[in-house]
């Protein structure tokens, strides 16, 4: 059997010291390392860290966030830095109560590769596998592209 190449997501959360942040990306992070050793996580925060740094000592390839309508006004500053520096060597993926509510963002910002809407526990997972194996992401529901 041949081995898996490390997968290795960079989860960007903020601190602002008025929410805690919800568990989805807890959740999710658990969901997409079940039963695949190979892949990890890794955890940045917007107000703490310095994100083009992390990107660069952890070599995600994909950095993922997700943001309620407000706080996601620096994701989207941070996807498009990182976009513009690492381009197409990193898919980023952008979710939560924003863009299940906007999900127009993802035709808006082209340094969105894709976008989760609603509930992406399954979708999640489906997600990662199809990007280890370099298939098909588009018809993943509720994941838009």
């Amino acid at each position: 059997m041949e081995a898996k190449k490390e997968i290795r997501v960079l989860w960007i959360m903020r601190d602002d010291g008025d929410m805690t942040e919800p568990m989805n990306i807890m959740l999710l992070s658990a969901i997409g390392k079940e039963n695949r050793p190979w892949r990890s996580s890794h955890l940045a925060l917007l107000e703490r860290d310095n994100i083009m740094q992390v990107v660069e000592d952890v070599k995600p390839q994909i950095v993922a966030a997700s943001a309620i309508t407000g706080s996601h006004k620096a994701y989207l500053e941070m996807f498009k830095e990182v976009k513009e520096y690492w381009g197409n060597s990193i898919f980023t993926i952008f979710g939560g109560p924003y863009c299940s509510t906007y999900p127009e963002v993802i035709r808006e910002k082209s340094y969105l590769d894709a976008i989760g809407v609603l509930e992406c526990d399954d979708a999640w997972p489906e997600l990662l596998d199809a990007l280890e194996n370099k298939g098909d992401i588009n018809n993943i529901p509720n994941i838009l592209t």
